[in-house]
């Protein structure tokens, strides 16, 4: 009895240990993204399909998920995810499509309930849709971040593909299931998984925002078949957990000329910057930094072992 308590307190401080690593680790990732705030108009020519776009918002639901990654992940900078679609792709293929826009593939709530933006069939809807992306930038109290694709993503990001993709999962309802949601801010509990297996969960084919963007990766052989994009939060995507890889080059937040956050007025027009440095690759960084996490990662928990 005695031996099975020592070995249950070795296992709870290991878990602690690495679940601290794992919230350093993510850090280092996230801090290693070169960041930037650019306008729209500037760089809408550069941002190209299925760069990733992930959401910072105001209203309460959002800090509640903010709050949560925090608590998780050790880092809450976004509360939605979509992916951006370009015009020229769409136009062919979608009605209402403007050839020199960019729009979000996204799962979401549009119309009056939320935003005022309605999809490009002009309808309000509950799940994945495509809504233009220029008035989501123009909302008041919400900051969008475009997190381009590495390069050697990017380049083998093939336009059929991709409009196969979004006919897969167009016009899925929204997952909204509490066991999932929770699940997945917690996806390393095995109390939730229980209640998943015990309780039930959402019906196939029903996806959150983050979900969606998994999904979609996984769909085209970018993120490992076995990944459950149920346990994909936003944040996740810059690198925040071991089973998603970090496919972006950079953060770069989007304003329209002249506005802030607030859509107060600003002399300042966004300069492009060092917008070609989002997208350098650094793939062979984070296989490094990957190798020395590991390495750390083994030192300390058999030296936490030792001392206990």
């Amino acid at each position: 009895m005695g031996n099975t308590h020592i070995f249950s307190g070795v296992r709870d401080r290991i878990t602690q240990k690495q679940a601290c690593i794992q919230k350093k680790r993510a850090m280092d990732v996230i801090d290693r993204l070169p960041r930037l705030e650019c306008n729209y108009d500037v760089v809408k020519s550069q941002i190209q399909n299925f760069d990733i776009l992930l959401y910072a918002d105001m209203d309460p639901i959002s800090r509640v998920i903010r709050a949560a990654e925090t608590l998780t992940k050790g880092c809450g900078m976004f509360s939605h995810a979509g992916l951006a679609v370009r015009g020229d792709l769409l136009v062919s293929h979608y009605p209402n499509i403007d050839r020199n826009e960019i729009y979000v593939f996204e799962s979401t709530l549009s119309g009056y309930w939320n935003d005022n933006i309605e999809n490009i069939h002009r309808k309000t809807f509950f799940g994945a849709q495509i809504r233009p992306l220029r008035p989501q930038i123009q909302t008041p109290t919400r900051s969008i971040a475009w997190c381009p694709l590495k390069s050697t993503i990017s380049a083998h990001m093939d336009p059929n593909r991709i409009l196969d993709t979004i006919r897969r999962y167009d016009e899925t309802g929204y997952n909204y299931h509490i066991i999932d949601l929770v699940t997945s801010v917690f996806p390393d509990n095995g109390c939730c998984e229980s209640c998943r297996n015990r309780f039930g969960h959402a019906e196939e084919g029903l996806m959150f925002c983050s979900e969606l963007v998994a999904a979609c990766f996984r769909y085209l052989g970018i993120f490992h078949r076995h990944l459950k994009p149920n346990n994909v939060l936003p944040v996740d995507f810059l690198g925040t957990c071991k089973d998603v890889p970090c496919i972006v080059s950079g953060i770069a937040t989007l304003r329209l000329a002249n506005t802030n956050l607030y859509g107060d007025t600003r002399n300042n027009n966004y300069p492009l910057q060092n917008i070609n440095q989002l997208k350098n690759n650094i793939y062979e960084q984070d296989q490094e930094q990957s190798q020395t996490d590991s390495d750390d990662r083994t030192e300390d928990i058999c030296s936490d072992t030792d001392s206990l």
